[in-house]
């Protein structure tokens, strides 16, 4: 729900950025490296006693850094992927 209602506000671009939340207290598991050259990294967030699957594009060189983040800024997006669809978080940023 909360999803479609952030797309509602689209397009998104140049004075229309796409919302950022801030995750703070998160916990995460299951980091695993994906893509060519393992660039990519899927994850399961843990917070306010909820998990979702989160994506982080190109942040597969600080995996073992992201292992011990507590704060993570995402964008919520949905995820369509064989024939499946979720909500997933994009990482934008962590600490």
């Amino acid at each position: 729900e909360s999803c479609e209602k952030i797309a509602s506000f689209a397009p998104f671009g140049t004075g229309n950025e796409t919302p950022l939340f801030l995750l703070e207290g998160t916990t995460l598991d299951e980091i695993r490296p994906v893509g060519r050259d393992s660039k990519h990294l899927k994850f399961s967030a843990h917070f306010a006693k909820k998990s979702i699957e989160g994506i982080a594009f190109n942040f597969g060189p600080h995996a073992e850094k992201l292992r011990s983040a507590k704060n993570l800024v995402v964008q919520l997006e949905k995820n369509e992927w064989n024939g499946q669809t979720g909500l997933q978080l994009k990482l934008i940023d962590f600490a």
